[in-house]
C-alpha cells in the first residue's frame, strides 16, 4: 500500500466529465474501511484525504480554467483555510506545469461558515422576541 508522499496514492481520484466533476464516496467507503480495521493511523488517513483533496482540486481547476480560458482561480471557504491543502494544491498545480495564478482568500475570512449563520439565527430569534 502506498500513503501520502509515495509514488503512487493510496486513494485514487475519481473524476469525470473531463475532470470537471469528482466523486468522493469510494474514498470515504475506503478511509471508512481503514479507520475500522486500524490498519493505518487515524493521522495516516488524514494525510491520505488531503493528499487526495490536493490532488482531486488542482485537477479539477486545471480542468476548469483550461475550459474557460480562465488564468486565475479563487479558493475560498473553511477547508481552504487549510495551509497545508493550499500548499498540497499549489504543488500539485506545478507538479502538472500549470500556469495558472491561484488566489487564496485569508484564513480569517475562509473559516467555516457556521458561526456566523448561528450569529445570525440568533440575532434573528432575539429581534423576534423584542416584538
Amino acid at each position: 500500500m502506498a500513503y501520502a508522499g509515495t509514488t503512487a496514492a493510496a486513494i485514487p481520484a475519481n473524476l469525470a466529465r473531463g475532470d470537471l466533476d469528482c466523486h468522493l464516496s469510494g474514498a470515504e467507503t475506503r478511509c471508512q474501511q481503514w479507520i475500522r480495521s486500524a490498519e493505518i493511523s487515524r493521522e495516516q488517513i488524514a494525510a491520505e484525504v488531503f493528499d487526495l483533496l490536493g490532488r482531486t482540486v488542482a485537477r479539477m481547476l486545471i480542468a476548469a480554467c483550461g475550459s474557460t480560458g480562465t488564468r486565475q482561480a479563487l479558493i475560498v471557504g473553511g477547508v481552504a483555510s487549510s495551509t497545508l491543502l493550499r500548499t498540497l494544491i499549489a504543488k500539485r498545480m506545478e507538479k502538472r506545469g500549470s500556469t495558472l495564478e491561484l488566489r487564496f482568500g485569508q484564513p480569517a475570512y475562509s473559516s467555516d461558515n457556521a458561526a456566523g449563520i448561528a450569529w445570525l439565527g440568533m440575532q434573528k430569534v432575539q429581534a423576534e422576541n423584542k416584538r
